[in-house]
């Protein structure tokens, strides 16, 4: 009996420090997660300034802010996180980064960027320029962003470009 509780002692220490494990391994590879999605947002934000000026013929941006946190400002318990917004005397550039682009990011941005201007309302004036950025973006996803007007920015080379500037801008 002694040597069976021994033995049955001995595997629940074994199961708990397994379990420990899997446990410390999963918090890894979620902060593995969380920082690929912020290398993309860091090859994204600097490329922002360049495509404004290639694309909209805009030197330097007024203002440029990179994951800027506010709160709402009626509703402080309300607060949002943007990727990168850059701004101009006519315009608001939204930029919003995903490692991996899926059509429901797509549908989401779609319906709730131009939540952006509650959020600052000094810049209700402007136009928001929306635009969705990801390393690599699939013609369907492409396609999908260009229905709903926004920009597609991805890599083209070895540059960030707006994949369907041509086609968003013939239509305006």
């Amino acid at each position: 009996k002694d040597e069976m509780r021994g033995f049955k002692d001995e595997m629940r220490g074994f199961k708990d420090e397994a379990q420990r494990q899997s446990q410390e391994m999963n918090k890894r590879w979620g902060e593995l997660a969380n920082r690929l999605g912020t290398v993309v947002e860091d090859i994204v934000a600097p490329n922002v300034p360049g495509v404004m000026a290639r694309y909209f013929k805009i030197e330097e941006p007024d203002l440029l802010m990179v994951r800027p946190r506010k709160k709402h400002p009626q509703h402080p318990a309300r607060r949002k996180e943007f990727d990168v917004i850059a701004v101009t005397p006519q315009r608001l550039f939204l930029n919003e980064t995903k490692s991996k682009l899926k059509r429901d990011d797509v549908a989401a941005f779609a319906a709730n960027y131009l939540e952006v201007l509650e959020f600052f309302p000094e810049y209700s004036d402007r136009e928001v320029v929306p635009i969705m950025s990801s390393l690599y973006l699939s013609d369907e996803i492409i396609e999908e962003l260009t229905s709903h007007k926004i920009y597609a920015m991805g890599m083209r080379g070895d540059t960030m470009e707006l994949l369907n500037a041509e086609r968003l801008q013939a239509g305006s």
